[in-house]
């Protein structure tokens, strides 16, 4: 494995962090959606293009590292004379994949307190006067983040194949 293969590898594990964090960005934007129907309308379009531009640029920034990162590693490597293979006995397909499992379970270690939270409160949300607020838009990400998790740990092979097909024809083949 070079280390174009390495930045290559870092760059596609990076690009699908930032489309995570990109999903899940989408929280403020049930909260801004929340406050305008709660008639709280100070600051609504602001926060609610605050909300569609971090959604944007997260989309952005994650389709860049993930279509181009062979031309990032070309340019992070332009100017390296040292042309030495790395010594390591690692698939960058495999490490493609751990990524992507290392990725869903953070998703999913996460979303399980948050999960669960929400269940509790969803019970009391039925009880009149119970002093518990049920944030539909807030748990509903959050329960679309533990089946982002679980898919990605369940589906990574699904994933890395979905995420190679797009390599740049100017790139390394992936072996």
């Amino acid at each position: 494995m070079n280390k174009h293969q390495i930045i290559d590898v870092t760059a596609k594990i990076l690009g699908i962090y930032m489309a995570v964090e990109a999903i899940l960005s989408l929280k403020n934007l049930f909260w801004v959606i929340s406050l305008g129907s709660a008639g709280d309308t100070d600051y609504i379009v602001e926060m609610l293009l605050s909300s569609l531009f971090s959604f944007t640029l997260f989309m952005i920034v994650a389709y860049y590292l993930i279509r181009k990162s062979g031309k990032i590693a070309n340019k992070v490597l332009a100017n390296d004379e040292d042309k030495e293979k790395i010594q390591l006995n690692i698939d960058r397909l495999f490490l493609l994949d751990l990524g992507v499992v290392i990725i869903g379970g953070v998703l999913l270690s996460f979303a399980i307190p948050q999960l669960a939270y929400s269940i509790y409160t969803l019970s009391f949300h039925f009880v009149k006067d119970s002093g518990h607020y049920f944030n539909w838009g807030n748990d509903t990400i959050v329960f679309l983040q533990a089946i982002l998790g679980f898919f990605a740990i369940t589906n990574y092979t699904r994933i890395r194949k979905w995420i190679v097909r797009y390599q740049d024809k100017n790139d390394v083949a992936v072996e």
